[in-house]
């Protein structure tokens, strides 16, 4: 029988957490699913864990050159055969009813191309649910949105140079077309904070937001050009690259000239002592 909805995790070197991904997908209340592992170029013990997996006929493995997770992602739509797919990164979890929240909400809706459930932000003992809002801009995170197969595919799939914020990316591209989401009450997946990866991350961070203010710069709004201006001046000043600070933190108050804190944070960057101790890289 021809699945439902297929379920794409991207695996890199997540041998401590890829089973976990692989059993909230196998144990889901809606069971007509396929689910996608595209091992990326793993070094670690991955791909073995994986494969302990394939005597269930809904899941299938392949393996790539390591590329990131946004090939990683393509290269998994490109396999499935549903006419919904569902990104799951392999340190997190679907909630156990998420699939068949998804599909009551595609059978109430069929015209609907896009859902977006809430996530379950889980930070060592803590856990947070947050459930999305009508007019609240946030960014999308893999697991929590299910969307038609062919829309994804019209778009081009994810930008494969981002290696950050590649799914708000992804969405603005989506809405574009004039395509909008339906947002669901319940959360849909099982997000883990892991707040590791220092200054790389920081640097990954900032090319991307750099890559999507040029690319749309003319359709973003405001208030998303004025976030991630200010996220680019903080940076800039914690790696001490003081000039480029000034410019993005000039770009953000002039943007919202009325906000305190940019003003705050552009005097600061014209006083680099003052900066490397208020701003520092971790």
């Amino acid at each position: 029988m021809r699945p439902d909805i297929s379920i794409i995790i991207p695996v890199y070197n997540s041998q401590g957490t890829v089973e976990r991904a692989i059993k909230s997908v196998v144990n889901q209340s809606f069971t007509n699913w396929e689910l996608i592992l595209v091992n990326d170029g793993s070094t670690d013990h991955s791909p073995e864990l994986c494969k302990n997996w394939l005597n269930n006929p809904r899941i299938c493995y392949f393996s790539q050159e390591n590329h990131g997770v946004s090939v990683a992602r393509n290269s998994g739509a490109a396999k499935a055969t549903s006419d919904w797919l569902v990104f799951l990164d392999a340190d997190d979890e679907l909630e156990a009813d998420a699939l068949a929240l998804y599909w009551d909400s595609i059978k109430c809706n069929p015209q609907q191309k896009i859902f977006v459930g809430g996530i379950t932000k889980i930070t060592g003992e803590n856990k947070v649910t947050k459930i999305p809002e009508e007019g609240v801009y946030q960014a999308k995170i893999p697991g929590t949105f299910c969307l038609r197969t062919v829309v994804f595919h019209s778009v081009g799939g994810f930008d494969s140079r981002l290696k950050f914020s590649e799914n708000t990316e992804l969405f603005h591209r989506i809405n574009l077309l004039g395509y909008s989401e339906i947002l669901l009450k319940k959360a849909t997946v099982k997000y883990y904070d892991n707040p590791q990866g220092g200054s790389k991350n920081s640097e990954n961070l900032m090319d991307s937001l750099l890559i999507i203010l040029e690319k749309h710069n003319d359709t973003l709004s405001s208030h998303v050009q004025f976030l991630y201006h200010q996220i680019l001046g903080v940076n800039y000043m914690r790696f001490e690259e003081f000039r480029k600070a000034r410019i993005h933190l000039w770009d953000a108050f002039q943007l919202k000239p009325f906000k305190m804190q940019t003003m705050a944070r552009l005097m600061i960057a014209f006083l680099p002592p003052l900066a490397k101790i208020i701003y520092t890289k971790n």
